[in-house]
């Protein structure tokens, strides 16, 4: 059958395409193809990690620092702590996690109980703050119905994964005190900026005085913890009554923007969140190797700590931006599948502990980042005439027929790439998926490109790659063969994203045509369907998610071949396209030396 006849054919073109390629490097081209997987898209969920903030919690001395002792925002919370203070006074408030957050943090606790029920292995890692502790024993209540909670995991530098970020001398350290300073020119720019709403705040409304312009900006992440105390603390107002609500929002976005240009733009993303990524996306546990019948999965993970935990792991995962600020007993969720993870992030909970917690965004910060960075490309494919005449019934048969054909040769490639990237995954799940996905063009796709070479009465036995065709493939073999593990799994990503992406508009405006009476050849209907219907949209997912997982962890060189793969191969499907319009073909020397001769003899 055709499907045992290729392959061989495919590894009798390779040296070909290989030595195209070389030629063509430097200015690369397009292709089509994509792949099915039709078993089931269930995947099996092996593990859970919740990654908290603390919960509510009275403000620390820093926050307080700024205001006078008299003040009443330092009065409504009891006075503050000051550079005489002992070691025991300073401990002491580490340890002010509130009623309130008490609560908050036994409703989270009851709220993943409910939602994930009884697990195989349990396991509490925690930051060293007593608050953090104290959140972790008021969630494992909620979580086991007041009995025993788990230990807490040990045997690691709980400071370097959960407290980076407060680690002395190190240039991280000297980076942060370079904002304070005004030294950052970033920073100090911002600072300038703002100077006239921070000197009302701090001067006028506030009555404290200080002169550095990047101290007071600076000092806005303490506002806006304060603002979050009181929020949660009905009695405590007095800082809150002293702002307008533009105030306040203001303040908060002032603080976003200092977060972010502390953990997600500083360079030492790394250094903070290593650590703690590398904790989140271990599966490393004392379970079996199989869930007993009475388990869902074989582990919940639980992580109490700081909202700058949670903002250091975004930004050592790769997440270039943060958008919102934290609130208490915000979590980051990662669901890890067999094969990859997925990540969720809850920014604000509840309120009062007992409200459902808010929507979970899914997170795909380097995926999403590819997509953006071609939406020209993207924009560009959704116009292309071959695709425009496909849907509205007027593309001639013949470039179609030549598309199909081109197509099926590309999908022997690609699956050859797919078990290319098989043999260098890094566990024996992710080789199994990408096995599945070469399965799913070897039958699903290329069974629908059979279906009409049968229709057309076409043998496809002696066809060949024409030259965009072999630029691509070209492209993507290499890729796949040369490149990091992560890189060749970009390399590929466009052939699942884009097909998808296109696929679902063209299948939304046929329903808008046929509704108008609007009839196409069957052909052009059938492929539309596969492209754009919900079982290629659940590949094109996981596909993504796999990518996502490898991003997380590749390096920012790796990240950066994966982003020009991404681009590359994108402007290759728009090529791909292009071809049986442009009727691109090999040259046909026999005609050109004719006319040639015919030349020479005139």
């Amino acid at each position: 059958c055709g499907s045992c006849v290729r392959p061989s054919f495919a590894e009798g073109r390779l040296a070909v395409a290989v030595g195209f390629f070389l030629v063509l490097l430097s200015w690369l081209a397009p292709a089509s193809g994509r792949v099915l997987d039709r078993r089931s898209s269930e995947r099996m969920l092996r593990g859970v990690t919740v990654v908290a903030r603390h919960g509510a919690r009275g403000p620390n001395w820093a926050e307080l620092g700024p205001f006078a002792e008299e003040s009443d925002v330092v009065a409504q919370w009891g006075g503050k702590l000051g550079p005489a203070s002992t070691a025991e006074e300073k401990a002491k408030a580490d340890d002010n996690l509130s009623e309130a957050g008490r609560k908050q943090m036994r409703a989270l606790g009851a709220m993943f109980r409910e939602r994930f029920g009884v697990v195989g292995v349990v396991e509490w890692h925690s930051s060293t703050a007593k608050r953090c502790v104290a959140s972790g024993m008021e969630f494992w209540k909620g979580f086991f119905l007041e009995k025993d909670p788990p230990k807490i995991q040990n045997g690691y530098d709980r400071d370097a994964a959960f407290k980076a970020w407060d680690a002395k001398d190190c240039a991280y350290k000297n980076f942060v005190d370079s904002m304070k300073r005004g030294d950052d020119v970033t920073f100090k720019a911002k600072a300038l900026g703002v100077a006239d709403f921070t000197e009302r705040i701090w001067g006028k409304a506030l009555g404290v005085r200080e002169e550095s312009v990047a101290l007071r900006l600076y000092w806005c992440t303490y506002l806006c913890s304060l603002l979050e105390c009181e929020a949660r603390e009905p009695s405590k107002n007095a800082l809150t009554s002293k702002l307008t609500a533009d105030d306040a929002k203001e303040i908060r976005e002032l603080a976003r923007w200092i977060w972010e240009r502390r953990f997600h733009r500083s360079g030492y993303q790394d250094f903070v969140g290593r650590a703690l990524l590398e904790l989140i996306s271990s599966r490393s546990t004392t379970t079996t190797e199989t869930p007993t019948p009475s388990e869902k999965f074989l582990f919940f993970r639980f992580m109490s700590c700081h909202d700058y935990s949670v903002m250091s792991a975004l930004a050592a995962a790769g997440a270039e931006t943060f958008e919102e600020v934290l609130g208490f007993g915000a979590y980051l969720l990662v669901e890890h599948y067999d094969d990859y993870d997925v990540w969720k992030l809850c920014r604000d909970p509840s309120s009062d502990g007992e409200e459902a917690p808010a929507e979970e965004r899914v997170l795909e910060f380097h995926c999403e980042g590819f997509w953006k960075a071609n939406l020209k490309v993207v924009k560009a494919t959704e116009k292309h005439p071959f695709l425009r005449q496909l849907v509205d019934g007027s593309l001639a048969k013949k470039p179609f027929k030549e598309y199909v054909l081109q197509d099926s040769l590309y999908l022997v490639d690609f699956a050859r790439a797919l078990r290319l990237l098989a043999d260098k995954a890094g566990n024996d799940a992710q080789a199994t998926s990408l096995r599945g996905f070469a399965d799913g063009a070897d039958v699903a796709e290329k069974a629908l490109h059979e279906s009409f070479f049968k229709k057309w009465n076409i043998d496809d036995s002696n066809a060949e790659q024409k030259p965009y065709t072999l630029l691509y493939t070209a492209f993507m073999l290499q890729a796949v063969a040369l490149d990091s593990f992560p890189a060749g799994l970009a390399a590929l990503l466009p052939c699942f994203w884009v097909y998808g992406h296109v696929g679902a508009l063209l299948l939304e405006e046929r329903l808008t045509l046929k509704d108008a009476a609007v009839t196409i050849p069957p052909e052009y209907d059938e492929w539309i369907a596969m492209y754009g219907g919900e079982e290629f949209n659940h590949a094109v997912t996981r596909y993504r998610a796999l990518v996502e997982h490898e991003a997380r962890k590749a390096t920012a060189e790796q990240r950066t071949i994966m982003a020009n793969h991404f681009t590359r191969c994108t402007v290759l499907e728009f090529m791909f396209w292009r071809a049986p319009l442009d009727q691109v073909d090999w040259p046909d020397f026999e005609r050109l030396s004719s006319t040639l001769t015919d030349g020479l003899s005139n």
